[in-house]
């Protein structure tokens, strides 16, 4: 007998549902019963997607009238891919919420984390500068750049990713906000910035995952996200280190380095040897845990 995620009479019932509400509620039900985590809000964020006439999480909950067909198809499918491939949320969708903006988001470009919005204010807070140039190292969908910059009207900046895939979606979120004409996007590493001493500060959130810890992840984030935006080799500061060795080419003397890192990451670092670059500042995440470092060029 097939279990009940992946017969056919569940997902049925739903389309036989009388309403949004009712369809929600039993797509909830199916994506708990199959281990799907956080299966309400699953159920409410595919809803939003799907009926043009819902626009946030407490629409899904009211009781509208039986939805369009092909709307309740659309809905039917995105759950049915939620619970068969433990696709995440924010593929399904399409675009997501981060800091000030909303971002396209597409696989297997990394999903943009509640953790790095403090990463973001951080840089705010910490770069004085009026005008200032900043670089994004590793930018993935663009989010800490482009949150950055949606506060800061005179801010540039470029970004840099060794995914094609990373480039080409910062590239399609920077037009979408309409910051064209103050970003840069390459194609590479720190390494391929052929620009000496010209950025106030980078900032970056790198693959930092040490290479042991890889399994332990959720299925829904090592089969989907690319693994090149997780793992940052043996200890997970391959990427961190390279950024510390190149900075202070690229960065102006006074110049200012961003980091998120792995919690055990700090002390690490503060314990390294860089001539050109001093450890300034460890700072907690929102769980208490040691995430972001500061660090100056000298």
């Amino acid at each position: 007998m097939l279990g009940v995620g992946f017969s056919s009479c569940p997902w049925l019932a739903v389309r036989e549902s009388e309403t949004i509400r009712s369809a929600v509620s039993k797509a909830t039900h199916i994506l708990q019963n199959t281990g799907i985590p956080e299966p309400c809000e699953s159920a409410e964020y595919l809803a939003i997607s799907s009926f043009p006439r819902i626009r946030t999480r407490t629409e899904a909950l009211s009781s509208l009238r039986k939805p369009a067909g092909t709307d309740l198809d659309r809905f039917i499918e995105l759950c049915k891919r939620r619970e068969r491939n433990r696709t995440p949320i924010q593929y399904l969708v399409g675009d997501w919420d981060f800091h000030s903006i909303t971002l396209l988001v597409r696989a297997p470009v990394l999903i943009p984390r509640p953790e790095t919005e403090e990463l973001v204010e951080l840089v705010l807070q910490g770069v004085c500068e009026e005008d200032a140039n900043i670089l994004d190292v590793g930018c993935g969908s663009g989010a800490i750049f482009l949150a950055v910059l949606a506060s800061r009207p005179k801010w540039t900046a470029t970004g840099v990713d060794v995914a094609a895939e990373a480039v080409h979606l910062s590239g399609d979120n920077t037009e979408l906000h309409g910051f064209g004409n103050r970003v840069s996007i390459l194609h590479g590493t720190i390494k391929d910035v052929c620009a000496d001493g010209v950025f106030d500060a980078i900032v970056s959130n790198p693959p930092y995952i040490p290479a042991r810890d890889m399994e332990d992840l959720d299925a829904e984030v090592k089969e989907h996200e690319d693994v090149r935006a997780l793992c940052g080799g043996e200890d997970g500061l391959d990427v961190v280190r390279e950024i510390l060795e190149f900075a202070p080419r690229v960065v102006k003397p006074g110049g200012s380095i961003w980091l998120e890192v792995d919690s055990g990451h700090p002390a690490v670092l503060e314990r390294l040897s860089f001539e050109e670059v001093e450890y300034v500042k460890t700072y907690k995440d929102m769980c208490g845990k040691a995430r972001f470092c500061h660090l100056r060029v000298r």
